[in-house]
């Protein structure tokens, strides 16, 4: 299991270790694969192992006409101390009082969905990140 990490530890996960439905050792968080200097108990999500500026330009891209001509840059995410881009890209569109869902916030999956559309490519610092995820899951399905 690979999960978003909220910097606390989630209750249900917890119970499922604890009643031995799967082992701790089975569990990663994306917290784990961030470059430094993310500690490993700072809240991520996948989102996260992508590079801000490059996060912002699919993010950007991907609401392109919800946002009509505005934009999210990372000196809007300045004066947030979370670790997470999607909880810090939340912050600023509260601060620049766009509204992209009624409840608000934005689609997560609609930024990398449409990526993938577009042609979603990725940094070396991000390939670094995904395979060392997937270096890790590969070698505890050994």
């Amino acid at each position: 299991v690979c999960t978003d990490n909220a910097g606390t530890p989630d209750q249900h996960l917890s119970d499922m270790i604890k009643k031995k439905i799967i082992s701790d050792k089975l569990v990663l968080d994306y917290a784990m694969f961030r470059p430094a200097p993310v500690k490993a108990t700072d809240a991520s999500d996948v989102e996260d192992l992508f590079e801000v500026p490059h996060y912002l330009k699919m993010f950007n891209e991907a609401f392109a006409a919800e946002l009509k001509g505005e934009t999210i840059e990372e000196a809007d995410l300045a004066t947030s101390t979370n670790p997470c881009i999607v909880v810090r890209i939340n912050e600023a569109l509260a601060a620049k009082k766009i509204g992209l869902r009624k409840s608000g916030g934005f689609n997560h999956y609609l930024v990398p969905s449409r990526a993938m559309v577009s042609g979603l490519t990725f940094t070396e610092a991000e390939l670094a990140a995904f395979e060392k995820l997937f270096k890790k899951v590969n070698g505890l399905l050994k």
